[in-house]
């Protein structure tokens, strides 16, 4: 740091030299957003493409490598989510801790948000059938309904870093953590997977196992978001005001020794891997998931150098993902009315490609609709605070 103010000082002496340097620091600071941008879309445009393809595509085009590979990169989109979501925390709040803890009204916004994510996750299955006469229907959606969701699974791992960070004097205390966490998730996952769900504690058991039909419970699922966390700090230390190139070479690094850990990890004799254990709980699989999406996000961030902007409605999108998450699984779901009831698996691969178009687009509006009424909402209140 001590040779830097000698350098500043002579670039200050010229206005072209600090104006280069100006447009310099947009430039990092734009693309460095990109960067987190970029991920955010291309998972939010591949969840809802591929979350409709997955309703509506006939079961007989459900086989072959090509319908085996296109299923094994969607299972990288939650992955991405969950990653994302991590990032999204430390650039908001770890890069600058102290300025964060300085605004309290900051840390009860964030937890607002979390127990929001937390209703809302419960909200996507409510249990329209609980009170049906049929017992058997009436309990498959109350166990729906409590199972966990990727809203939960966020919701609860922020509150986690959260409170680490509330208590932690140094950022890096928080990244250590979320890294030690991280590892603990997704290691442990098989010993969770195995806890018994079927009693009076099923709620809180289904945040450990898939097998009380939970989805995303924490072990391994919010280690990706521990990950997203922790390797966030390595590779933008200065977050938004990190050089765009800095992260391309981290980045790089931790996807090869990501692979390197699968590999060892699969190869390795001790585990707690049984014939029962549900195949998203086996260690050494999320550890090959998080290295693909951190590869893929190697690639984003060489186009975030390219980039100098979004365009702005892209950049609203970007930050609309719950409501395009919500939408769309409305329109497909939706209190049984949604299409994969009402069409089902039955439509050949054109039409479905077609439908899935048509979901991605109406959801798009939706999105840039709600941005806007929330501006406007905004807009509306400032008004009438002025006097």
């Amino acid at each position: 740091m001590s040779q830097v103010a000698p350098i500043g000082a002579l670039h200050a002496a010229d206005p072209a030299a600090s104006k280069s340097r100006a447009d310099a620091t947009v430039r990092a600071t734009s693309q460095r957003l990109m960067f987190v941008d970029l991920l955010r879309l291309l998972a939010a445009f591949q969840m809802m493409h591929g979350h409709t393809l997955d309703a509506l595509l006939a079961q007989d085009l459900r086989s072959g490598p090509i319908f085996e590979a296109w299923s094994w990169q969607r299972g990288l989109v939650s992955v991405g989510f969950l990653f994302a979501a991590g990032i999204a925390f430390t650039l908001s709040t770890l890069v600058d801790l102290e300025r964060f803890k300085s605004k309290p009204g900051r840390a009860a916004a964030r937890w607002r948000r979390i127990g929001w994510l937390i209703f809302l996750g419960y909200t996507m299955h409510f249990p329209a059938e609980a009170l049906s006469s049929d017992p058997a229907r009436a309990q498959a959606s109350l166990d729906m309904f409590m199972m966990a969701d990727v809203l939960q699974c966020i919701g609860v791992s922020i509150g986690i870093v959260q409170l680490m960070a509330m208590f932690a004097k140094k950022a890096r205390t928080v990244v250590i953590g979320a890294g030690v966490l991280a590892v603990v998730f997704i290691a442990m996952a098989p010993l969770a997977d195995a806890v018994p769900y079927d009693h009076w504690g099923r709620p809180l058991a289904n945040y450990l196992t898939h097998r009380g039909g939970s989805l995303f419970p924490l072990f391994p699922w919010s280690g990706f978001v521990m990950a997203g966390v922790s390797l966030t700090f390595l590779v933008a230390p200065q977050g938004a005001k990190t050089d765009p190139w800095v992260p391309v070479p981290r980045l790089l690094g931790l996807a090869v020794l990501l692979f390197g850990a699968h590999a060892i990890a699969k190869a390795s004799p001790w585990t707690f891997v049984t014939d029962a254990t549900t195949s998203h709980s086996v260690p050494h699989f999320a550890i090959l998931k998080l290295a693909a999406v951190v590869g893929v996000v190697v690639v984003l961030s060489l186009i975030g150098t390219r980039l100098r902007s979004l365009p702005r409605w892209l950049q609203t999108l970007a930050g609309e993902s719950l409501m395009l998450y919500w939408f769309h699984l409305m329109v497909l779901y939706g209190a049984g009315l949604g299409l994969a009831s009402v069409v089902g698996r039955t439509l050949p691969l054109t039409e479905a490609l077609l439908a899935a178009a048509a979901v991605v687009v109406v959801t798009t509006l939706v999105g840039l609709g709600w941005h806007r009424a929330k501006r406007w909402k905004n807009e509306v209140r400032a008004r009438r605070a002025i006097p």
